[in-house]
């Protein structure tokens, strides 16, 4: 009987790595399956390449293909995962086994890896490093496994901004960032969130309330001149406001400001409407910083100062709306919205208005090019034009919105580097800017400027629609960045930071820390985008170093937690009271830390120590309490606090349903005290009677209220189901 015939074993046409999943295979060079997982050879142990599909051979190039294949050497044929083309090379293995060939590939590969990482960690650990260390083999896309911007961003990442109600907010939003945490993704749904979700439904409930009773109490809006405050109180609330922003954007000339406001004093039934207007923004600006025990600066009294005078500048008087004195105005408030947090999330929409009305006016041109301009107001035009420029520049990355202006479209030169004392209305000829190494009064401004256009592009970078950004126009960027950063006088620089107002030679901590903030701001937003694909491309290392050190230096300035009451330190009372960028960036930088903690907890080999890591989440307990801190005040961030709270409670290892709930108690507590308190206001419209407000301070100093319990919870954001429903502008 003849043996029965031994059938021959099925040929393998699946890759190595399709079969070792037992997975479908498309049998393409190379295959999906590879290019998905991000494998990046693709790897057939057969005698020849796989058979090509039927569609595949009625292509011109099919016969020729397929007559160079049959003349392929048996072997492993390795194809590069993040080719698209058929058409690559085999690497024919004739002198060893293919299985002992693709290890020692495959541990070269790692070698080679671990190599890079060691060298871009060395590069990374100063973020502001030279930019000449940065060498080609970090700044190139070109290198075989770097992904290509359009494969790195699918088109599901490049639309990760998101629209909510009527409001659009780009992939840099820091509420957009909270999708990462997959701690979040059942609150929606999840059975065990129940209870957090009706209290938080109900902490929302309490805020309509709230801004329900403000507005129907508000309106009630006489003359200007009944708005303002006795004189006593006045000074002081104006020199809080030359102290602090005057110092920054330069919007008003001094000694010329305040020779009016004697006037005004002297007789203010005759004084100009216009100034009238201006002296309510300046209070209601320095009001911020207010810490006295009179019931007359409050915050139902801010909002009406800065009410009475949106109302007056929204009137139907077009010429009149283009006069130096009303883009002042319009600079003051939106100045005076962001720092009190009235409508600061919609900064963008006052920042392009005031832009279009410096472009309507010639702003962006240098006032040389006009003879009638006398010198005085040639200065100002272009103080002025640096405010506008800069308030433009800093309120676009959030919004998501193109930039409606680039470096050329503007010749309007820096103002000179001179105290306000240097020249006046009668200067003939203004006299020569001083050295930059010299502080004045200018300095800051000019220091700011001196990284206007880089940061212009980064702006309009960011926010592109039609592509994604290069790895090296990144890096670019981020060399002129840190190119203009190091430009900046040394006088500025945090390490060189003074007591404050020890001398009117030396800048104050409020100068250095929002010089500091307003420049790392923008490498955070220049890296964000590949720091978030760091974890699975090391080839990004530096823009995940450079996003975490920034936000750890954000973090770290001023120490709310050790701050006493009735402090002096300014920029502390902003970061609590402000909104805008004074709040949206600390949020930003939490959320980068949480998330740089999450990727390490993910990584099989974390290059962080627990040591390391308890810093980041004390850093993220200060935070916490400063929000909480914002809470006690009525400010509308309980949605943050209650998302950081349960994201820090994970990353802990604590329990967040528990985190969850203490965050809504807290915050249904504090707002239910403030909706009692709002209802008891009497608004007689005259902050001088001071009858429109109660005895007792509706927001009280956040430094001593009892609403603030010394808690160690976590925040952090989702998809636009978190946006849905929540009101974002308080009145």
């Amino acid at each position: 009987m003849d043996p029965p015939i031994r059938q021959r074993r099925r040929p393998a046409l699946s890759c190595v790595l399709c079969r070792q999943r037992k997975i479908k295979c498309d049998r393409k060079v190379p295959c999906r399956q590879c290019v998905t997982s991000g494998n990046q050879f693709c790897t057939y142990r057969s005698d020849q390449q796989p058979p090509r599909r039927r569609y595949d051979t009625a292509s011109p190039s099919a016969a020729s293909t397929s007559s160079v294949n049959s003349r392929r050497p048996p072997g492993v044929f390795v194809f590069n995962a993040s080719s698209n083309t058929e058409d690559n090379n085999p690497i024919p293995q004739h002198q060893e086994s293919p299985i002992v060939r693709e290890l020692v590939n495959k541990v070269q590969d790692l070698e080679k890896l671990l190599s890079e990482t060691k060298q871009q960690n060395n590069l990374a650990n100063n973020t502001l490093a030279n930019p000449d260390n940065i060498d080609s083999s970090v700044r190139s896309s070109n290198d075989p496994k770097t992904p290509k911007a359009e494969e790195l961003f699918s088109a599901k990442a490049r639309d990760e901004s998101t629209a909510s109600r009527s409001r659009f907010f780009g992939h840099t939003n820091w509420m957009l960032m909270f999708s990462q945490f997959d701690i979040l993704q059942d609150f929606s749904k999840d059975p065990e969130w129940n209870e957090s979700r009706a209290l938080l439904q109900q902490c929302k409930a309490t805020m309509r309330a709230i801004k329900s009773e403000f507005k129907a109490n508000l309106f009630h809006l006489p003359s200007p001149r009944d708005y303002i405050p006795p004189r006593q109180l006045c000074d002081e609330l104006v020199q809080l406001y030359l102290r602090t922003f005057e110092t920054t954007y330069r919007i008003l000339h001094v000694p010329t400001f305040m020779k009016a406001y004697r006037s005004f004093w002297e007789d203010s039934e005759t004084a100009d409407t216009h100034f009238v207007i201006k002296l309510l923004l300046v209070i209601a600006v320095g009001a911020v910083w207010y810490q006295g025990d009179s019931p007359l600066v409050s915050r139902p009294s801010t909002v009406s100062w800065i009410s009475a005078a949106r109302t007056w500048l929204q009137a139907p008087f077009e010429k009149v709306q283009l006069s130096f004195d009303s883009i002042q105005l319009q600079c003051l408030l939106a100045l005076a919205r962001q720092a009190n947090d009235i409508g600061a999330d919609t900064f963008w929409a006052s920042a392009s208005n005031i832009l279009t009305m410096a472009l309507n006016m010639g702003l962006h041109r240098d006032p040389g090019m006009f003879p009638g301009v006398s010198v005085f107001e040639a200065e100002m035009r272009r103080r002025v034009w640096a405010t506008v420029l800069e308030f433009a520049v800093q309120s676009n990355p959030y919004a998501g919105m193109p930039l409606l202006l680039s470096s050329e479209d503007y010749d309007c030169k820096p103002p000179a580097n001179l105290d306000d004392c240097d020249f006046d209305e009668t200067t003939t000829t203004l006299p020569e800017s001083k050295p930059t190494g010299v502080f004045t009064q200018t300095s800051w401004q000019l220091a700011l400027l001196g990284s206007i256009s880089v940061r212009i592009n980064v702006a309009r970078l960011v926010n592109k629609i039609h592509s994604q950004p290069t790895y090296d126009e990144v890096i670019n960027l981020h060399e002129a960045l840190t190119e203009a950063y190091h430009a900046i006088p040394s006088f500025f620089r945090p390490q060189n930071l003074e007591p404050q107002y020890t001398s009117s030679n030396q800048p104050t901590s409020f100068q250095i820390y929002m010089l500091d903030h307003l420049t790392r701001r923008y490498l955070i937003h220049l890296h964000y985008l590949y720091a978030a694909r760091a974890g699975r491309f090391p080839q990004f290392y530096l823009s995940r170093k450079v996003c975490l050190d920034s936000s750890v230096a954000l973090l770290s300035y001023p120490p709310i937690a050790t701050m006493l009451p009735k402090s002096s330190e300014d920029f502390a009372r902003l970061r609590t009271i402000g909104g805008g960028m004074f709040k949206e960036d600390f949020f930003h930088a939490s959320i980068l830390i949480c998330s740089e903690l999450q990727m390490q907890a993910s990584e099989e080999y974390s290059y962080m120590s627990n040591e390391l890591k308890r810093p980041l989440l004390d850093a993220l307990d200060r935070f916490l309490g400063h929000v909480a801190q914002r809470l006690a005040m009525g400010k509308d961030s309980a949605k943050g606090h209650f998302f950081l709270s349960i994201i820090i409670a994970h990353l802990r290892g604590r329990n967040v349903q528990e985190a969850a709930k203490m965050s809504s108690k807290m915050c249904l507590a504090a707002w239910d005290e403030k909706l009692e308190l709002i209802r008891s206001w009497q608004f007689n419209g005259n902050s001088s009677s001071g009858n429109e407000v109660a005895n007792h301070d509706p927001y009280p100093d956040p430094f001593q209220s009892s609403l603030v319990p010394e808690m160690e919870l976590n925040f952090d954001i989702s998809n636009s189901w978190i946006l849905d429903g929540w009101d974002y502008e308080f009145p």
